[in-house]
Order: C-alpha cells, then sequence, then structure tokens
C-alpha cells in the first residue's frame, strides 16, 4: 500500500509541475510578507490554507461563538480554532485545532472576523493567494506529504476520508 500511495504522490508532483502550480515555499514566502506588511487578515488565511488545510466555507469565521460557526478562541499561549461550519461537518463533528505559532496569535488577535461569507469566496482566497485556489494550495500540500502519516494529518486537518483524498487526486489508476 505504501509504494502505492508513494506513486500517487509523484504522480501528484508532475501534474504540479505541468499545471506550473507553485511550490509550496511560494506559499509560505507570500505568507510571512503579509505578516511583515501587516496584513493580518491574509496570512491568517493563507496560514490555514498551508497548515490545516481547510477549504473555502472554514475560512468564514465568527467573532460570538455557536455550535454552528467557526470561532477563534485566544488564551494566553495559543489559539484554539474551533470549526463547526464546514464541508463534511455533519459526518466528522466540530473540528478544533490548537496553534501555538506567535506570527498567528498575533495575527488573529488583531483581526475582526476573517472572511465574509459571501458569493465570492473563491475570489477572497485567489486574491490573497496570488490566483490559486484552496484546491490548488491542497495539491500542493498533498504532493509535499512526505508519508502516510502525513497524509493521515491532511485528511485529519481537513475532515475527509484519506481515500477521498486518494479518488480526488489519484492521478494515474492502478
Amino acid at each position: 500500500m505504501a509504494y502505492r500511495w508513494q506513486k500517487r504522490l509523484n504522480s501528484i508532483k508532475q501534474l504540479i509541475k505541468a499545471k506550473t502550480l507553485p511550490a509550496l515555499s511560494f506559499f509560505k514566502k507570500r505568507m510571512n510578507q503579509f505578516f511583515k506588511d501587516e496584513k493580518y487578515k491574509e496570512y491568517v488565511v493563507l496560514y490555514l490554507l498551508i497548515n490545516l488545510n481547510v477549504r473555502n466555507m472554514d475560512l468564514v469565521i465568527s467573532n460570538q461563538p455557536t455550535d454552528s460557526n467557526n470561532y477563534f478562541i485566544t488564551e494566553p499561549k495559543h489559539i484554539v480554532y474551533v470549526r463547526n461550519s464546514y464541508k463534511t461537518a455533519k459526518k466528522y463533528g466540530t473540528k478544533s485545532n490548537k496553534i501555538v505559532d506567535k506570527k498567528f496569535r498575533v495575527a488573529v488577535g488583531q483581526l475582526n472576523g476573517l472572511l465574509t461569507d459571501n458569493d465570492h469566496l473563491t475570489r477572497q482566497i485567489k486574491d490573497i493567494t496570488g490566483g490559486y485556489t484552496e484546491a490548488d494550495i491542497m495539491k500542493v500540500a498533498v504532493a509535499n506529504a512526505s508519508s502516510i502519516k502525513k497524509l493521515g494529518k491532511i485528511s485529519e486537518n481537513r475532515g475527509t476520508a484519506l481515500e477521498t483524498i486518494k479518488a480526488s487526486y489519484d492521478i494515474e489508476s492502478d
């Protein structure tokens, strides 16, 4: 099984080169530049896309925590990112991630919400990422996953079964 996953990862890497998707380092540099420029909303969006492999709707953050929305809980040494409103919430339930990154904590402290829930979420994300969608960043993340364990973490973060990731990114069928 590990061999088949490695073969698929190699296929995805080839697809990324063919589609000229940038390397993960492109997105990380862009994210860090946003922080330097004090563009905290953009920084947080890219951080979540890169590190937690979230989808568009996961980036709609409310200032009022409820059981039906996404929000941040600010603790002294970390941020808890709670997601109740995401594509597979009915199957996987509430997702929460503890984020200890200092820049992320600073950036969240400067925000009043994140993206707005409208018909232009994809456009908002493309404006931040330099023209790339959350699916493009997901492809780059999958291509950079060097092990099944890392793919499992992507699966857990995103709320997507490994088999779904395999099916969605299966470039060469066996």
